[in-house]
């Protein structure tokens, strides 16, 4: 269940990316964008599968 539910994430999240780097529309800082976008999400997401694996440890 938890493969799916990261396979999911995993395309959600790139879709999030990609609408946040339309705003830069091609120009130079486009891959910066995308990678602080990038980041910023999987740093979310190792929070969110923390407080995961804290709920199911003793």
């Amino acid at each position: 269940m938890l493969h799916t539910a990261q396979r999911t994430w995993i395309k959600c999240r790139d879709q999030a990316c990609l609408a946040e780097i339309t705003i830069a529309r091609g120009g130079s800082i486009q891959p910066l964008i995308q990678y602080i976008c990038l980041e910023r999400l999987a740093l979310n997401r190792i929070e969110d599968l923390e407080f995961f694996r804290d709920l199911i440890e003793p």
